[in-house]
């Protein structure tokens, strides 16, 4: 029996009784359903200008300018630097005590030669106060204030305060502002001010003198060494301040930088305000964190170098512009001629596609400014030009 392949296929004009009409929507439908996209796409607004109503209150402005609820990495010991794989010594857990009695978490590196001199002595002691004692006398500190979000242990802070104690052969103190890490507190803007000036006050408790004493801010703490070096200079004048300011990351304030910051790398949430008229004004009246760095800069009359990356997705590069400029204006003068202005033993330096490298000096300061064309803004101590600029600034000073 032969059989056909049309015989297979369903004639289509014989119903089914399962067979269900294929239904098109109808033009009420098509209304209905723009409808409730039109209402969805309506409370974007409303539910973007309820959030920043939100961002306008103390406590929810305090959590997104500080981020110290995210505490990560997690489950750190501070009281035991080893276990974060540090050399039995080499690192050593301080207690901090602020002006208004507030505990803080910090660690202070040795600088790594003088721990192997210690550890390949007979009777190595590399825990003893002796090692410490030595490296405070002998060694110049630099006290590092780190940005907001995590603590101390946080992959580049560590790596920094290595590079420092390695590379540099220097002390490197860093330490956790209060309610960041195992620091005790609220953050706030005159606290963290607090905070660092006990470092500093720890420091010269323990006969280090001020200028041995470096200070070195990243992003949120540009704003923080910025103050306490202005502060330190206006109490005693500029001997009793730093030796050197430096400026890693930074910015001219937080309520300029405000539209311009992106949440999580990617988000610049407060991002579409900036085409408001008069944002700028409104941003500084309603918050209660400022970190003037461009009002305080100008009248520090130490060192200063600033470091940024042109590929800094949080804070741009040319918030670093702007505050080169506002120490080179003294210098150059409105003119633009040179005013006391000589080369310094470092030349400037450009490097198509990799860096620039600025470096000048009158009668009282020198000045550094280091741009990084592919570095962003956490990895700047990353580059090996950072650091030997750093290296020729502190140590190859001119005259």
């Amino acid at each position: 029996m032969s059989v056909s392949l049309m015989d297979e296929i369903p004639d289509a004009s014989v119903s089914r009784p399962d067979a269900r009409p294929i239904s098109r929507p109808t033009s009420s439908v098509k209304r209905r359903n723009a409808t409730r996209c039109l209402q969805f796409l309506a409370l974007i607004p409303l539910f973007y200008a309820a959030l920043i109503l939100v961002a306008c209150l103390p406590g929810p402005q305090r959590s997104l300018v500080y981020m110290n609820g995210l505490n990560f990495p997690l489950g750190v010991n501070f009281s035991q630097p080893e276990s974060l794989g540090f050399a039995r010594g080499r690192v050593r857990p301080l207690e901090l005590v602020t002006m208004d009695d507030v505990r803080l978490r910090a660690f202070l590196f040795l600088p790594l030669d003088l721990y192997h001199h210690e550890v390949d002595t007979p009777n190595p002691e590399p825990e003893g106060k002796a090692l410490l004692d030595r490296a405070l006398a002998e060694r110049e500190t630099v006290i590092y204030l780190h940005g907001n979000a995590g603590n101390m242990a946080l992959g580049p802070r560590m790596h920094t305060c290595r590079r420092i104690s390695e590379y540099m052969g220097m002390n490197a103190l860093i330490l956790d502002y209060r309610g960041f890490g195992g620091s005790e507190g609220t953050p706030s803007e005159e606290g963290l001010i607090q905070d660092a000036r006990s470092a500093w006050d720890w420091l010269r408790g323990h006969g280090v003198p001020a200028q041995r004493i470096t200070l070195l801010g990243h992003s949120l703490g540009t704003g923080v060494a910025t103050r306490l070096t202005h502060s330190l200079q206006q109490e005693g004048g500029v001997s009793a301040g730093p030796r050197a300011l430096l400026l890693k990351s930074p910015y001219t304030s937080l309520p300029e930088v405000v539209t311009d910051f992106r949440f999580f790398r990617f988000l610049p949430l407060f991002g579409p305000l900036r085409y408001l008229p008069g944002i700028n004004s409104f941003i500084s009246r309603i918050m209660d964190t400022h970190f003037s760095t461009h009002h305080y800069l100008p009248m520090i009359q130490c060192d200063v170098a600033i470091l940024h990356g042109t590929r800094d997705d949080q804070i741009p590069v040319d918030h670093a512009h702007r505050l080169r400029d506002l120490l080179l204006g003294p210098i150059v003068g409105e003119s633009g001629e040179e005013v006391l202005l000589e080369e310094a033993s470092f030349p400037l330096v450009s490097i198509p596609n990799a860096y620039n490298v600025l470096h000048v000096a009158d009668h009282h300061r020198h000045i550094l400014f280091l741009e990084l064309t592919h570095a962003t803004h956490n990895d700047i101590q990353e580059y090996d030009v950072t650091w030997e600029s750093l290296r020729v600034f502190l140590r190859g000073r001119v005259g």
